[in-house]
């Protein structure tokens, strides 16, 4: 599969977006609202890995390898978007929400959290997702999208409160 995409083959070009396509559309989805959004930025992933194919070493996970590039193309489009808007504003350290709320989130639908995390702000969720779901730290985070520690920490226990006040509601109308 790999070496018919290296040879830009067509067929196996569609091979490989069909086999990692569900998986990388979910990743996807985790950061965007709307499904067109989702749908550029992993077509935009798949032209990446096209390109870059011939710098895949075959260590590790080939799959992996997809993954941070759909991502790192995720990141530099939300970044350019926040960048374009310019409304950070630097915020204060927030204390941490405990872990509990976050094991509420585990028993939630696939489904239903997506439908949740899009009610978030962008930047919130943006954060809460790196965090959250990625495993960046505050540090981390704060360097990918050019804010501070702090900020980060802000919009991490924002999406929490949020997120916490929108399961409520979600259950108390099921």
């Amino acid at each position: 599969m790999i070496e018919g995409c290296l040879a830009n083959n067509r067929q196996w070009q569609e091979v490989l977006y069909k086999r990692f396509q569900p998986k990388m559309m979910g990743l996807c989805l985790r950061y965007y609202t709307e499904r067109s959004d989702a749908l550029e930025q992993l077509n935009l992933g798949f032209l990446k890995v096209y390109k870059n194919l011939d710098k895949y070493t075959k260590e590790g996970s080939f799959e992996g390898w997809i993954y941070r590039i759909v991502q790192r193309t995720i990141l530099d489009d939300l970044r350019k978007k926040v960048k374009r808007k310019n409304k950070l504003k630097s915020m204060e350290d927030a204390p941490e929400i405990e872990t509990k709320e976050i094991n509420a989130l585990k028993s939630l639908y696939e489904k239903d959290l997506l439908m949740l995390l899009n009610k978030l702000s962008p930047m919130s969720r943006l954060v809460f997702n790196l965090h959250t779901i990625e495993g960046f730290n505050h540090k981390e985070i704060g360097k990918e999208l050019n804010i501070s520690d702090g900020t980060s920490k802000w919009h991490l226990s924002e999406a929490k409160r949020k997120l916490k006040t929108l399961i409520k509601k979600y259950y108390e109308i099921r």
